[in-house]
């Protein structure tokens, strides 16, 4: 194998791999953090059915292969296109909702889903190849993963709690007004 590009003998590979040294907390408030995340998608894709008028099932059969960036780029097109139906507050708040999400999709969801853990250690870390490679090491102290969790889980409620109005007035439309904001008429 001397054409072999890595620094590394491919026994190496076989050895059992080193698990990180988390503690049960750390864990479990991961999977916290988890957990919460897929109830924040699951209201984000209720936020799809309100904004777009659409019909649950058809709404699914669109967002279910969607990324969370894709989803809420499409969110605060539709927030956008109809800000003047919504209002300034309910604009306001539905745009800082999606903010929100897209900060803890990046900043969180995806730095859990695809950092690397560290053998022996209680760390993750986060490579990033835009442009030069570069790494993040995130300590994973178990006191701000339940405060992480504590906040996507007040995401979660607020995005439920704001769909009620999204509904009100999207709901209060006719199809010709939702046409009139969502379509371009030239």
């Amino acid at each position: 194998m001397d054409d072999w590009p890595i620094n590394y003998d491919p026994n190496d590979f076989l050895t059992p791999i080193e698990k990180p040294t988390l503690d049960a907390q750390s864990i479990y408030n991961i999977g916290l953090i988890m957990v919460w995340w897929s109830l924040v998608e699951a209201e984000i894709d209720i936020m799809f059915v309100a904004l777009f008028r659409l019909d649950p099932t058809h709404a699914l059969s669109i967002t279910e292969n969607m990324t969370s960036k894709a989803k809420i780029s499409s969110l605060q097109a539709a927030a956008r296109s109809l800000a003047s139906p919504l209002g300034d507050e309910l604009s306001d708040k539905i745009k800082e909702l999606l903010d929100s999400t897209a900060h803890y999709s990046v900043n969180v969801r995806n730095l859990l889903a695809h950092g690397k853990f560290v053998a022996g250690k209680n760390e993750l870390l986060k490579f990033s190849a835009h442009g030069k490679l570069k790494l993040r090491v995130h300590d994973l102290d178990a006191a701000v993963l339940i405060d992480i969790a504590n906040q996507i889980e007040e995401l979660a409620n607020d995005i439920r709690s704001t769909i009620p109005e999204i509904v009100d007035v999207v709901k209060s439309m006719t199809a010709k007004d939702f046409d009139e904001f969502v379509l371009i008429n030239e």
